[in-house]
């Protein structure tokens, strides 16, 4: 059986007898656009404060107060894998480590997860193909879950394309997911892919991919899209370096799409972290963008490689997913934004 995140959709605050019963649960509309508003609970007594503000918005929003409750995962790692299928078969092409993330988008991703217990990463990769099994899969796909210090894990989502950080991948197992995308819509199978089924080529090496987004700091520490023309746009390159993304002095950012401009994937071969990390640095230093008018954007990639090659992944990840701790590094480094 595959381990999901607890839940349950609730029509009523549930009956919690225990005053100040310690809980890590979430509160979460059920409508079509859950995750519009999410509510983080700790205490039994907070319960129903939390449940009547929710309801009501959710009552506004989609017409129906209907919510679910699931568990909170604290300091949980977000792991996810990439499988493949042609409808019969199905392989995995390792896993990737998506756990930096701010206001709930991805900032840095690394393949294969670093740190990660090997026992873990077989649990997670079977439980992978469980799934895509189960539904025939055919294509690239890529199998979320959340992973607690434990080693507990959850199943949270499935997503059935390409991912912005399927570089990475890419960078360790030497393939062209892109390729192997169009060739399976054609009607390739895995044996004609070259692909045994379970497992494609072990991964060497570990590969890093650092979003570039044109944005500007927010007093409070949040991050809000920005625009403008770019008056440099001179990205690094050399042996292990890739960037994919577009610009060049004079265009004109368009502010009807998403605010990522660039992807700066490096690659080290010793396979250690401390050392992709310190390429990452070097390189997101070399990485020239100016904008008119100012943003933030290579000053902000700049603090994450910073502090990726100073300090370890946990503690990266604990300030990147709390705006208090990112305002007060960020002030730290730069000033008042």
């Amino acid at each position: 059986m595959l381990p999901l995140e607890p839940f349950g959709v609730l029509p009523h605050p549930p009956d919690l007898t225990v005053s100040g019963q310690a809980s890590r649960q979430g509160v979460s509309q059920g409508g079509r656009q859950a995750g519009r508003l999410e509510l983080v609970w700790r205490l039994a007594g907070d319960l129903e404060e939390a449940f009547t503000r929710c309801r009501s918005e959710a009552t506004a929003a989609f017409g129906s107060g209907d919510l679910y409750l699931e568990r909170l995962v604290r300091h949980a790692r977000h792991i996810e894998v990439q499988v493949i299928g042609d409808g019969t078969e199905v392989a995995h092409l390792w896993e990737r480590d998506c756990s930096l993330q701010r206001q709930r988008q991805k900032l840095v991703e690394f393949a294969p997860a670093p740190n990660l217990d090997a026992r873990v990463r077989q649990q997670l990769l079977d439980a992978a193909l469980t799934l895509a099994r189960a539904a025939n899969y055919r294509s690239l796909g890529t199998f979320e879950f959340l992973v607690d210090g434990s080693g507990a894990f959850y199943f949270i989502e499935a997503n059935p394309r390409l991912q912005v950080e399927h570089t990475v991948t890419e960078a360790v197992t030497g393939l062209d997911l892109v390729e192997l995308q169009l060739r399976l819509a054609g009607g390739a199978t895995l044996a004609e892919l070259g692909l045994a089924s379970g497992a494609g080529p072990a991964p060497r090496g570990m590969a890093m991919q650092l979003r570039i987004n044109v944005e500007t700091m927010q007093p409070d520490g949040t991050a809000k899209p920005g625009g403008g023309v770019l008056t440099t746009f001179e990205p690094p390159s050399g042996p292990d370096i890739r960037v994919d993304g577009y610009g060049y002095a004079g265009y004109a950012t368009n502010p009807n799409y998403d605010s990522l401009l660039a992807k700066l994937i490096v690659f080290a071969r010793t396979g250690r972290a401390e050392d992709v990390t310190a390429l990452l640095h070097s390189d997101v230093t070399r990485f020239v963008l100016v904008a008119s008018p100012r943003e933030d954007t290579i000053e902000e990639a700049c603090y994450f490689a910073d502090r990726l090659h100073q300090t370890d992944l946990e503690v990266a990840a604990i300030v990147v997913n709390h705006r208090e701790d990112f305002l007060e590094a960020w002030n730290e480094h730069f000033g008042e934004p």
